[in-house]
């Protein structure tokens, strides 16, 4: 089969995200399950700060900053943020070896491990407020029978498309195998509009979704086997990198993408310039915000056995306090709050995101319908959640050896072989 390459267009810088806008605490413990702030062991009351390191962008968090102020005008929160998925990982554990690590920030699957077994985070196991939190949820970010984070969210990452677009080019439904999908992306190119891209920063969707269809179909243990010696990256990883690398050897995406960051795939999308992008549930309110017109489909990566497809996801991280922090009491207020039914309301509202919660029940998009679907029969995986250990590690070296990958420099079973290396250095 012939793709028509096209050239990747010149992208807008990534916005620049504007951090330290003030905000604050809100009032009650209560509001995530436990008594009041002053109750909690009490506060300054007279300007006590507290910092807060978030991925979500100010955008996002300010409706919920904008409530602690409200509350609490005593205490202030300072905001800053990076982008996932390695931006802030690697800028969370500078600050954090720096001793300049927020009060409160996010813990995610990929380094959950080296933060947990560094004892940088607060054991959060007897805090009420995590009586509202998902099992699986807790499960994702506890080690030794303790809950290091609270995740209020799930989230699922499949192929957003332009139907405008892809009704051009006359498809009547999602593709069906990893056949398809290429066959539609040949005829989005020959229409002239860039067919497909998904951000390099981070492993993509869909080769999450391919590897988590190739264990299904493999069955058994694959992830622990790998750890365990049993098993390794090659056997696991060969079949779907070499899938996932025909969307460069056959034309779809150029070698120049393997760099695009989340906000620079979605400029592309919301201007009408591409036509499928990866990405999931968390990018449906912002372009909701930035294309109100569009109309938006999504749809789980098919794999390449015809009508078995999948959904990247899990849930999503989780916020923890950080061990060294002089401010517990005001940031255990704070994860309540931001666990509490009126906190993951407000998220829900701001962020499209799937929240879990016992005590809320958010307000799903209808392009959302099948992903919700899929999270809650657990049709989804990724490669950092199911690792037991050396997230942070492995992710980092994936990422660097997919982008050589994408730009031909490497085969795909050096990619898997790279990865049994780093897991041998990791485990010596």
């Amino acid at each position: 089969m012939t793709i028509r390459r096209h050239p990747l267009r010149a992208l807008p810088p990534a916005p620049t995200r504007t951090p330290s806008r003030r905000a604050v605490l809100t009032a009650a413990c209560a509001a995530g399950g436990t008594a009041a702030l002053a109750a909690c062991g009490g506060s300054s009351g007279s300007g006590a700060g507290l910092s807060f390191f978030s991925w979500s962008d100010q955008e996002t968090m300010q409706p919920l900053m904008d409530a602690f102020e409200a509350a609490n005008p005593d205490v202030r929160i300072s905001f800053s943020s990076a982008p996932p998925v390695t931006e802030y990982v690697t800028t969370l554990q500078s600050r954090l070896l720096a001793g300049t690590g927020a009060d409160v920030f996010v813990m995610a699957g990929e380094n959950k491990t080296n933060l947990i077994e560094a004892g940088l985070v607060r054991d959060l196991t007897p805090e009420p407020f995590l009586d509202v939190v998902a099992q699986g949820n807790k499960d994702l970010y506890s080690a030794g029978g303790k809950v290091y984070a609270a995740s209020v969210a799930a989230w699922a990452g499949g192929f957003l498309y332009n139907k405008a677009l892809t009704d051009a080019v006359g498809m009547t439904r999602p593709p069906q195998s990893w056949d398809e999908f290429l066959q539609l992306c040949e005829a989005l190119g020959e229409s002239g509009v860039q067919a497909f891209y998904e951000p390099g920063d981070g492993i993509p969707t869909s080769l999450a979704a391919l590897i988590g269809m190739h264990h299904r179909a493999e069955g058994g243990t694959p992830d622990a086997d790998v750890f365990a010696g049993r098993s390794t990256f090659v056997d696991q990883w060969g079949e779907p990198l070499t899938q996932y690398s025909r969307l460069f050897t056959e034309g779809v995406v150029d070698a120049g993408a393997a760099t695009l960051t989340g906000d620079q795939v979605t400029a592309e999308f919301v201007n009408g310039r591409l036509a499928v992008m990866g990405s999931g549930s968390w990018s449906v309110a912002t372009v909701r915000e930035q294309a109100p017109d569009l109309d938006l489909g999504l749809m789980p990566v098919p794999g390449p056995t015809a009508g078995d497809t999948m959904w990247s996801g899990a849930p999503s991280p989780g916020y923890s306090i950080n061990a060294a922090s002089e401010r517990v009491e005001e940031a255990r207020a704070f994860v309540g709050f931001l666990t509490s039914a009126e906190g993951t309301r407000i998220l829900n509202s701001t962020s499209g995101d799937i929240t879990t919660t016992s005590d809320f029940t958010p307000e799903v998009d209808p392009v959302l319908t099948d992903a919700l679907t899929g999270l809650q029969e657990g049709d989804y995986y990724l490669p950092q959640t199911a690792w037991p250990q050396y997230q942070d590690a492995l992710n980092t070296e994936a990422v660097a050896r997919l982008q050589q990958l994408a730009q031909g420099r490497i085969q795909p079973l050096e990619v898997a072989a790279a990865l049994d290396a780093e897991l041998r250095d990791a485990q010596a």
